[in-house]
């Protein structure tokens, strides 16, 4: 990719790796069909009085920050990645997670899922909605080569 190239949503995906293997491959999730990375943080209002005359305005310096990731899939049997996903919630175990980009970069992190569901609709194919809460900061990195 070159500098100020844009990119679909559809090359960015998520990949996972069970902490106790740290060394390990990182598996691709299947299935996927739309994830949110998102980033915020914290304030801490500051604000003093002022002299006499003219409007207060709040101050506010930054505090903690956070981050989540929401994944949707469609739900791919005996899918490796949906998988280590699904112990991973039953257990409580934090999980590994990578959000790869096509330019060759990706954030990574350790993340708990907070949030499972599947849902089964008549018209639609057998689903899954999760939600996952990272622990510390996330790396940015290069995606290793193959």
């Amino acid at each position: 990719m070159a500098k100020g190239d844009v990119f679909s949503g559809n090359d960015v995906t998520l990949w996972v790796n069970d902490p106790a293997t740290p060394a390990g491959s990182p598996v691709f999730v299947g299935g996927q069909s739309e994830t949110k990375f998102k980033t915020s943080t914290e304030t801490i209002e500051v604000t003093r009085k002022k002299p006499i005359g003219g409007p207060v305005w709040k101050e506010f310096l930054p505090g903690a920050q956070e981050w989540e990731l929401d994944n949707d899939a469609f739900w791919v049997q005996d899918d490796e990645g949906i998988t280590l996903l699904n112990t991973a919630k039953r257990t409580g175990t934090p999980v590994i997670i990578q959000w790869r980009q096509p330019d060759g970069k990706m954030k990574e992190g350790t993340a708990i899922i907070t949030e499972l569901s599947e849902e089964s609709p008549m018209d639609d194919g057998y689903s899954m909605s999760m939600s996952l809460q990272g622990t510390g900061a996330y790396d940015i990195k290069d995606i290793p080569k193959k």
